[in-house]
């Protein structure tokens, strides 16, 4: 695998969870790789200065999360994860002591040859500068962590010499995090909002479109240049297995969850034909307005 160039889910067929729910591979725009790849390297180096933290941040459904760690499962990358809900807690410090575990089990994994990372998704919605976070012993806790690991990757007090760990936060608000922490030196903040041809590039990939249809691509992606990639996703399967559900029963529905893979596997296939015949500007005019009728 190349280090440096864009990558999709065709690269790593036996890993693609998502395959059967999808007609074609999901591309992942090669301006996203490389700016993750540049911070991956210049931690993994430990080129001086560089900082610790990547802040990829955009509005909801751009992709954000998805896309990273897709591309770090493509590189072989083991992930350590912290959600948002792991970020609160009743006893005070263990969100604190949750991320330094991480950490240092990302640590241990990158000094015993494994490639490794900390992807904290979500955090501007429980370490942002909120009125009802802002203070607590928790939030004071979390941050204070993320100031030392972001001024001193490879030592922790208590702990002694560790090994740097590339840290990638995904979020929504860019002005929420504490801004010492954010700043140069110590955070890369990647600003993820798609160009119109890598809109239409993931799109297309998500649609299975062939080249013949680009043009089609092209009107539906025109129609709706603000909504996020996740409503082309949604509508990429909505209608399809709407489809197929309205000739289910309940003998459907046993069979399914009595682990009868046959008769699951003639309904996957279903929904993927259902989704190659899909009229997609029908659909999305559906799910628009199906969408602004429950506003």
């Amino acid at each position: 695998m190349v280090f440096g160039r864009s990558l999709s889910q065709t690269d790593a067929p036996a890993k693609t969870a998502t395959a059967g729910w999808r007609p074609g591979s999901v591309t992942i725009p090669p301006r996203f790789v490389h700016h993750v790849n540049t911070h991956l390297l210049g931690n993994l180096l430990d080129v001086s200065d560089y900082p610790l933290i990547m802040w990829i941040v955009g509005r909801p459904g751009m992709g954000k999360t998805w896309q990273l760690r897709k591309h770090l499962e493509l590189l072989d990358f083991e992930v350590f994860s912290v959600s948002a809900a792991d970020l609160e807690s009743k006893d005070a410090g263990e969100p604190a002591k949750l991320l330094q575990r991480r950490y240092l089990e990302a640590g241990r994994s990158l000094a015993n040859g494994k490639p490794a990372s900390l992807v904290v998704d979500d955090i501007d919605t429980t370490v942002g500068e909120w009125e009802t976070h802002t203070g607590t012993v928790n939030h004071e806790g979390i941050l204070a962590f993320l100031m030392h690991i972001a001024d001193r990757p490879t030592a922790i007090e208590s702990v002694g010499s560790v090994r740097r760990v590339p840290v990638f936060f995904t979020g929504n608000d860019a002005n929420r995090l504490y801004a010492p922490l954010v700043r140069h030196g110590r955070t890369v903040k990647f600003p993820w909002n798609p160009k119109r041809d890598e809109k239409l590039d993931v799109v297309s990939s998500i649609l299975g479109a062939q080249d013949s249809q680009k043009e089609d691509v092209e009107r539906l992606v025109d129609k709706y240049p603000d909504e996020p990639i996740s409503f082309f996703s949604q509508l990429a399967v909505a209608r399809a297995v709407g489809i197929v559900s309205a000739s289910a029963s309940a003998a459907t529905f046993t069979a399914v969850l009595r682990g009868d893979e046959s008769h699951a596997a003639d309904l996957r296939q279903s929904i993927r034909s259902a989704q190659a015949g899909t009229d997609w500007l029908a659909a999305a005019a559906e799910l628009a307005t199906e969408e602004k009728s429950d506003a």
